[in-house]
């Protein structure tokens, strides 16, 4: 009996589903999650060569912030969508003047950031959401974050550490 539980039990885990809400699961080998958390501005060179233009005034600094109680937070109307992915971190992703919520799983096998804004009154009643890739470096603050559209046709825009950048 003990292990028809597990064989039930685990994967619901797995999936960062708890019980009246989703859960992260920490997995310090997750190459965006244990590095995303931090200041970020564009990388003007890099942005340019991905995207084919300066970042102009959309390359707002982004900084993330790591709250797992967010994912508890995520209404049940995104279940059936996130039944089965595991939510590696959860947060605020500060763009601008403007901060969200939100949750990083993936999705097609890439890293994915979904993030929420308020609809009709609900905070998180509407998601978007962008692939997430992280080259990190030997020395954290020359890591580069990459962050993309929805699909896989859209260019990335090229991110750096502020610290670095301050430089």
């Amino acid at each position: 009996m003990k292990s028809m539980l597990a064989l039930i039990v685990l994967p619901v885990l797995a999936a960062g589903l708890a019980a009246g809400g989703f859960k992260v699961v920490p997995n310090k080998e997750n190459v965006v999650s244990s590095r995303l958390e931090g200041s970020w501005v564009a990388d003007t060179e890099l942005y340019e060569r991905l995207k084919g233009s300066p970042p102009g005034k959309n390359a707002k600094p982004i900084e993330v912030r790591s709250a797992p109680e967010v994912a508890e937070k995520i209404p049940d109307k995104y279940g059936e969508f996130l039944k089965g992915r595991p939510l590696y971190m959860a947060g605020y992703l500060k763009w601008g003047d403007s901060e969200s919520p939100f949750i990083l799983s993936d999705l097609n096998g890439n890293p994915h950031m979904f993030t929420f804004r308020e609809r009709d009154g609900d905070p998180m009643g509407d998601a978007e959401s962008m692939n997430v890739m992280l080259a990190p470096a030997k020395d954290t603050k020359n890591d580069v974050l990459f962050l993309g559209g929805d699909f896989n046709n859209e260019p990335f825009r090229a991110y750096r550490r502020a610290e670095q950048a301050a430089k």
